[in-house]
């Protein structure tokens, strides 16, 4: 558990968002590994990650502007080689 810095960029030719924000995040990790040879280990992983809902502002060329919520969230998958000495 922690905090996160999330950036929010989009340019269109009547929309921008430009903007950050800090927000509380955790991350949840779970695995498994075995031993390949007494030189190697081999990993599997499995993380997910996610934040509190960040606020960002936005500006049309109109010259509207607001704010908006967003998700930021992964799952993420690792494979890994592990050289033990």
């Amino acid at each position: 558990m922690g905090f996160a810095w999330v950036d929010q960029e989009l340019n269109t030719p009547s929309f921008r968002v430009n903007d950050s924000d800090t927000v509380f995040a955790y991350q949840f990790i779970a695995g498994i590994g075995f031993d390949v040879s007494k030189a190697f280990t081999m990993a599997l992983d499995y993380r997910y990650f996610a934040t509190a809902d960040p606020s960002y502002s936005f500006n049309t060329t109109s010259g509207a502007s607001g704010s908006f919520n967003s998700e930021s969230k992964s799952s993420n998958v690792m494979l890994t080689l592990r050289f033990n000495f």
